[in-house]
């Protein structure tokens, strides 16, 4: 089972808006049709450009997770934005690393690096 949490938020002190996107469970091709009726339809109608993705909770993907992601990825670079993971655990850290997403290891941190200090 996939749990997904969305969240957008627009940072304090900042124009800097960013779609948070917590997964949870398992990501594979029995349950990837949550991201690609919904996430990636509302990334591309709302011209979304940041978007962190929080893999804490995510225990396992398969390669059509891992496309999954990519198309993510797609849909934010046609917006002129990036998108960024934190909370990659060692077991999915492969599996991503061909795709060249900048990371961090917390959501915290992926603000600030941002250009958002004291806070959200």
């Amino acid at each position: 089972m996939l749990k997904i949490d969305l969240e957008y938020r627009k940072l304090k002190r900042s124009k800097i808006e960013i779609l948070f996107i917590r997964l949870g469970g398992n990501l594979n091709k029995n349950n990837i049709s949550k991201i690609h009726n919904y996430i990636i339809p509302v990334i591309k109608k709302h011209k979304i450009e940041n978007v962190i993705l929080n893999l804490k909770k995510l225990k396992s993907m398969d390669q059509v997770g891992v496309q999954t992601i990519f198309l993510i990825k797609y849909a934010v670079k046609v917006n002129g934005g990036n998108i960024y993971l934190c909370n990659v655990e060692d077991n999915l850290n492969l599996k991503l690393k061909h795709l060249h997403l900048k990371r961090e290891t917390t959501e915290t941190r992926l603000i600030r690096n941002l250009g958002v200090k004291n806070g959200i």
